[in-house]
Protein backbone atom coordinates (compact mmCIF):
# COMPACT_ATOMS: atom_id res chain seq x y z
CA UNK A 1 0.00 0.00 0.00
CA UNK A 2 1.27 3.50 -0.88
CA UNK A 3 1.68 6.25 1.70
CA UNK A 4 -0.43 9.37 1.24
CA UNK A 5 -0.33 12.34 3.61
CA UNK A 6 -3.06 14.93 4.00
CA UNK A 7 -2.38 18.34 5.52
CA UNK A 8 -5.10 20.82 6.36
CA UNK A 9 -4.25 24.51 6.75
CA UNK A 10 -6.86 26.82 8.29
CA UNK A 11 -7.43 30.51 7.81
CA UNK A 12 -5.10 31.64 10.58
CA UNK A 13 -2.14 30.17 8.68
CA UNK A 14 -2.61 32.63 5.82
CA UNK A 15 -0.44 35.47 7.05
CA UNK A 16 3.02 36.41 5.73
CA UNK A 17 4.98 35.36 8.82
CA UNK A 18 3.44 31.89 9.11
CA UNK A 19 3.56 31.15 5.41
CA UNK A 20 7.14 32.26 4.84
CA UNK A 21 8.31 30.48 8.01
CA UNK A 22 6.73 27.24 6.74
CA UNK A 23 8.65 27.03 3.46
CA UNK A 24 11.43 24.69 4.62
CA UNK A 25 8.84 22.52 6.39
CA UNK A 26 6.75 22.28 3.22
CA UNK A 27 9.77 21.36 1.11
CA UNK A 28 10.74 18.63 3.56
CA UNK A 29 7.25 17.16 3.83
CA UNK A 30 6.70 17.02 0.06
CA UNK A 31 10.04 15.43 -0.78
CA UNK A 32 9.43 11.93 -2.14
CA UNK A 33 5.94 11.77 -0.61
CA UNK A 34 2.48 11.78 -2.12
CA UNK A 35 0.66 14.60 -0.40
CA UNK A 36 -2.62 16.52 -0.57
CA UNK A 37 -3.08 19.96 0.97
CA UNK A 38 -6.59 21.07 1.92
CA UNK A 39 -7.03 24.76 2.72
CA UNK A 40 -9.60 27.03 4.32
CA UNK A 41 -10.42 30.62 3.47
CA UNK A 42 -8.32 33.40 4.95
CA UNK A 43 -9.27 34.42 8.49
CA UNK A 44 -12.52 36.39 8.55
CA UNK A 45 -13.34 35.96 4.87
CA UNK A 46 -16.21 33.50 5.31
CA UNK A 47 -17.82 35.87 7.80
CA UNK A 48 -17.34 38.77 5.38
CA UNK A 49 -18.87 36.87 2.47
CA UNK A 50 -21.78 35.77 4.65
CA UNK A 51 -22.43 39.45 5.37
CA UNK A 52 -22.92 39.94 1.63
CA UNK A 53 -25.32 36.98 1.55
CA UNK A 54 -27.29 38.35 4.50
CA UNK A 55 -27.58 41.77 2.85
CA UNK A 56 -28.81 40.26 -0.42
CA UNK A 57 -31.32 37.90 1.20
CA UNK A 58 -32.87 40.75 3.20
CA UNK A 59 -32.92 43.18 0.27
CA UNK A 60 -36.49 42.60 -0.89
CA UNK A 61 -37.84 43.47 2.57
CA UNK A 62 -35.94 46.75 2.89
CA UNK A 63 -37.06 50.31 2.35
CA UNK A 64 -35.41 52.44 -0.34
CA UNK A 65 -32.98 54.01 2.13
CA UNK A 66 -32.21 50.65 3.72
CA UNK A 67 -31.43 49.21 0.29
CA UNK A 68 -28.91 51.99 -0.31
CA UNK A 69 -27.24 51.11 2.99
CA UNK A 70 -27.27 47.39 2.11
CA UNK A 71 -25.53 48.15 -1.20
CA UNK A 72 -22.90 50.11 0.72
CA UNK A 73 -22.32 47.11 2.99
CA UNK A 74 -21.92 44.84 -0.03
CA UNK A 75 -19.48 47.22 -1.74
CA UNK A 76 -17.43 47.65 1.44
CA UNK A 77 -17.32 43.88 1.98
CA UNK A 78 -16.18 43.23 -1.58
CA UNK A 79 -13.49 45.91 -1.28
CA UNK A 80 -12.24 44.43 1.98
CA UNK A 81 -12.19 40.93 0.49
CA UNK A 82 -10.05 42.19 -2.38
CA UNK A 83 -7.77 44.27 -0.14
CA UNK A 84 -6.95 41.39 2.23
CA UNK A 85 -6.04 39.00 -0.59
CA UNK A 86 -4.03 41.55 -2.57
CA UNK A 87 -2.05 42.45 0.56
CA UNK A 88 -1.29 38.79 1.28
CA UNK A 89 -0.13 38.16 -2.29
CA UNK A 90 2.05 41.28 -2.18
CA UNK A 91 3.72 40.15 1.04
CA UNK A 92 4.48 36.51 0.22
CA UNK A 93 5.24 36.43 -3.52
CA UNK A 94 7.65 38.10 -5.92
CA UNK A 95 8.05 38.54 -9.67
CA UNK A 96 6.17 36.20 -11.99
CA UNK A 97 4.60 34.38 -9.05
CA UNK A 98 3.06 37.57 -7.73
CA UNK A 99 1.80 38.47 -11.20
CA UNK A 100 0.23 35.04 -11.65
CA UNK A 101 -1.50 35.18 -8.25
CA UNK A 102 -2.81 38.70 -8.97
CA UNK A 103 -4.16 37.58 -12.34
CA UNK A 104 -5.91 34.50 -10.94
CA UNK A 105 -7.37 36.40 -8.01
CA UNK A 106 -8.66 39.24 -10.17
CA UNK A 107 -10.35 36.76 -12.53
CA UNK A 108 -12.20 35.14 -9.63
CA UNK A 109 -12.99 38.50 -8.05
CA UNK A 110 -14.74 39.59 -11.24
CA UNK A 111 -16.81 36.39 -11.06
CA UNK A 112 -17.65 37.11 -7.42
CA UNK A 113 -18.77 40.65 -8.30
CA UNK A 114 -21.03 39.17 -10.98
CA UNK A 115 -22.44 36.38 -8.78
CA UNK A 116 -23.30 38.78 -5.96
CA UNK A 117 -26.12 40.05 -8.17
CA UNK A 118 -27.66 36.67 -8.91
CA UNK A 119 -31.14 36.05 -7.54
CA UNK A 120 -30.67 35.13 -3.85
CA UNK A 121 -31.75 31.60 -2.90
CA UNK A 122 -30.42 28.66 -0.90
CA UNK A 123 -27.71 27.81 -3.43
CA UNK A 124 -26.69 31.49 -3.61
CA UNK A 125 -26.08 31.40 0.16
CA UNK A 126 -23.51 28.62 -0.43
CA UNK A 127 -22.01 29.96 -3.67
CA UNK A 128 -20.82 33.34 -2.36
CA UNK A 129 -18.92 32.05 0.74
CA UNK A 130 -17.20 29.41 -1.41
CA UNK A 131 -15.15 32.18 -3.05
CA UNK A 132 -13.05 32.35 0.12
CA UNK A 133 -11.68 28.83 -0.37
CA UNK A 134 -11.40 29.24 -4.13
CA UNK A 135 -9.15 32.28 -3.58
CA UNK A 136 -6.99 30.79 -0.82
CA UNK A 137 -6.40 27.52 -2.69
CA UNK A 138 -5.13 29.35 -5.76
CA UNK A 139 -2.86 31.59 -3.70
CA UNK A 140 -1.48 28.56 -1.82
CA UNK A 141 -0.88 26.73 -5.11
CA UNK A 142 1.20 29.62 -6.45
CA UNK A 143 2.96 29.91 -3.08
CA UNK A 144 4.05 26.26 -3.31
CA UNK A 145 5.42 26.92 -6.78
CA UNK A 146 7.26 29.98 -5.42
CA UNK A 147 8.65 27.75 -2.65
CA UNK A 148 10.02 25.30 -5.20
CA UNK A 149 7.26 22.71 -4.91
CA UNK A 150 5.37 21.63 -8.01
CA UNK A 151 1.67 21.56 -7.34
CA UNK A 152 -1.60 20.66 -9.01
CA UNK A 153 -4.84 22.31 -7.94
CA UNK A 154 -8.11 20.42 -8.25
CA UNK A 155 -11.56 21.61 -7.27
CA UNK A 156 -13.04 19.59 -4.40
CA UNK A 157 -16.72 20.23 -5.32
CA UNK A 158 -16.28 18.17 -8.47
CA UNK A 159 -15.54 15.09 -6.37
CA UNK A 160 -17.28 15.65 -3.04
CA UNK A 161 -21.00 15.16 -3.68
CA UNK A 162 -23.29 16.00 -0.79
CA UNK A 163 -26.92 16.07 0.22
CA UNK A 164 -29.07 19.13 -0.56
CA UNK A 165 -28.49 20.86 2.76
CA UNK A 166 -26.64 23.76 1.14
CA UNK A 167 -25.27 25.35 4.32
CA UNK A 168 -24.59 22.28 6.48
CA UNK A 169 -24.15 19.47 3.98
CA UNK A 170 -22.92 15.91 4.49
CA UNK A 171 -21.22 13.51 2.10
CA UNK A 172 -23.41 11.36 -0.12
CA UNK A 173 -20.80 10.15 -2.62
CA UNK A 174 -17.06 10.68 -3.01
CA UNK A 175 -15.73 10.43 -6.56
CA UNK A 176 -12.33 8.88 -5.85
CA UNK A 177 -10.95 9.72 -9.27
CA UNK A 178 -9.19 12.70 -7.66
CA UNK A 179 -6.60 10.11 -6.62
CA UNK A 180 -5.63 9.78 -10.28
CA UNK A 181 -3.97 13.18 -9.98
CA UNK A 182 -1.39 11.83 -7.53
CA UNK A 183 2.23 12.02 -8.62
CA UNK A 184 5.45 11.83 -6.60
CA UNK A 185 6.71 14.85 -8.51
CA UNK A 186 3.94 17.20 -7.42
CA UNK A 187 1.72 18.00 -4.46
CA UNK A 188 -2.04 18.27 -4.77
CA UNK A 189 -4.00 21.23 -3.45
CA UNK A 190 -7.74 21.57 -3.01
CA UNK A 191 -10.39 23.48 -1.10
CA UNK A 192 -11.98 22.54 2.17
CA UNK A 193 -15.53 23.49 3.20
CA UNK A 194 -17.07 23.15 -0.28
CA UNK A 195 -18.99 20.26 -1.79
CA UNK A 196 -21.62 20.11 -4.50
CA UNK A 197 -25.20 19.01 -5.07
CA UNK A 198 -26.22 18.54 -8.72
CA UNK A 199 -23.49 20.95 -9.85
CA UNK A 200 -24.21 23.66 -7.28
CA UNK A 201 -21.89 24.47 -4.42
CA UNK A 202 -22.77 23.32 -0.91
CA UNK A 203 -21.00 24.10 2.37
CA UNK A 204 -20.07 21.63 5.11
CA UNK A 205 -20.96 23.93 8.01
CA UNK A 206 -18.80 25.51 10.70
CA UNK A 207 -15.16 24.38 10.41
CA UNK A 208 -16.25 22.42 7.35
CA UNK A 209 -12.70 22.19 5.99
CA UNK A 210 -11.86 19.82 8.85
CA UNK A 211 -14.62 17.54 7.60
CA UNK A 212 -13.58 17.86 3.94
CA UNK A 213 -10.12 16.46 4.57
CA UNK A 214 -11.58 13.60 6.63
CA UNK A 215 -13.88 12.66 3.74
CA UNK A 216 -11.02 12.78 1.21
CA UNK A 217 -8.60 10.85 3.42
CA UNK A 218 -11.25 8.24 4.20
CA UNK A 219 -11.81 7.72 0.48
CA UNK A 220 -8.07 7.33 -0.08
CA UNK A 221 -7.87 4.77 2.72
CA UNK A 222 -10.77 2.84 1.17
CA UNK A 223 -8.82 2.86 -2.10
CA UNK A 224 -5.82 1.13 -0.58
CA UNK A 225 -3.58 4.01 0.47
CA UNK A 226 -1.91 4.15 3.88
CA UNK A 227 -3.25 7.55 4.83
CA UNK A 228 -2.82 10.08 7.62
CA UNK A 229 -4.16 13.57 8.35
CA UNK A 230 -2.27 16.40 10.01
CA UNK A 231 -4.43 19.38 10.94
CA UNK A 232 -2.16 22.44 11.19
CA UNK A 233 -3.57 24.57 14.01
CA UNK A 234 -2.46 27.44 16.24
CA UNK A 235 -2.30 25.33 19.43
CA UNK A 236 0.40 22.81 20.36
CA UNK A 237 -1.81 20.19 21.98
CA UNK A 238 -5.10 19.27 23.63
CA UNK A 239 -6.17 21.23 26.69
CA UNK A 240 -8.14 19.29 29.31
CA UNK A 241 -9.47 22.59 30.68
CA UNK A 242 -10.61 25.75 28.95
CA UNK A 243 -7.40 27.19 27.38
CA UNK A 244 -8.37 30.67 28.58
CA UNK A 245 -8.23 29.53 32.22
CA UNK A 246 -5.05 27.45 32.17
CA UNK A 247 -1.36 27.89 31.32
CA UNK A 248 -0.13 27.72 27.73
CA UNK A 249 1.93 24.60 28.50
CA UNK A 250 -0.85 22.66 30.23
CA UNK A 251 -1.79 20.40 27.33
CA UNK A 252 -1.46 16.81 26.12
CA UNK A 253 0.19 15.57 22.95
CA UNK A 254 -1.78 12.33 22.95
CA UNK A 255 -5.41 11.72 23.74
CA UNK A 256 -8.06 9.06 23.15
CA UNK A 257 -11.15 9.79 21.10
CA UNK A 258 -13.28 9.26 24.21
CA UNK A 259 -11.31 11.92 26.09
CA UNK A 260 -11.27 14.24 23.08
CA UNK A 261 -15.07 14.10 22.98
CA UNK A 262 -15.13 15.43 26.55
CA UNK A 263 -12.81 18.40 26.01
CA UNK A 264 -14.29 21.85 26.71
CA UNK A 265 -12.49 23.22 23.64
CA UNK A 266 -11.78 21.05 20.59
CA UNK A 267 -9.38 22.50 17.98
CA UNK A 268 -10.48 19.98 15.33
CA UNK A 269 -14.14 19.50 14.44
CA UNK A 270 -15.38 16.47 16.35
CA UNK A 271 -17.28 14.66 13.59
CA UNK A 272 -14.24 15.04 11.32
CA UNK A 273 -12.08 13.24 13.88
CA UNK A 274 -14.73 10.57 14.40
CA UNK A 275 -15.12 9.99 10.66
CA UNK A 276 -11.37 9.76 10.02
CA UNK A 277 -10.75 7.35 12.89
CA UNK A 278 -13.72 5.20 11.82
CA UNK A 279 -11.96 4.80 8.46
CA UNK A 280 -8.69 3.87 10.14
CA UNK A 281 -7.02 7.18 9.26
CA UNK A 282 -4.55 8.42 11.95
CA UNK A 283 -5.33 11.97 13.10
CA UNK A 284 -2.52 14.32 14.08
CA UNK A 285 -2.37 18.00 14.91
CA UNK A 286 0.59 20.20 14.00
CA UNK A 287 1.45 23.69 15.21
CA UNK A 288 1.82 25.99 12.20
CA UNK A 289 3.67 28.85 14.00
CA UNK A 290 6.43 26.26 14.55
CA UNK A 291 5.89 23.33 12.17
CA UNK A 292 8.86 21.46 13.68
CA UNK A 293 7.08 21.16 17.05
CA UNK A 294 6.00 17.61 18.06
CA UNK A 295 2.71 16.41 16.62
CA UNK A 296 -0.29 15.85 18.83
CA UNK A 297 -2.34 12.70 18.16
CA UNK A 298 -5.90 11.48 18.70
CA UNK A 299 -6.33 7.69 18.73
Amino acid sequence: MEDLKFFKFGGLYFNPESMLNSQSFLRKETEGTKIIFVVSALKGMTRLLNLIVKSKLEEEHLSKNEKVFAEMVIDMSLNEFKKVHIELISNILLGKYREKAFEEFNEDFLKLQRDVYLTPNESFAALIPSYGELASSKIFSVFLDFTGIKGFLFDAPKFLNTDRNFLDARLKHLDKSFLNFLDLNRALITQGFIGSYKGKHTLLGLDGSDLSVAYLAGGAMDSGFTTSITYMKDVKGFYLQDPSTTTKEDYRLEISLADYQKLPSRPIRLDAVEYALSKGVPVHMGYFPDPTAPLATIH
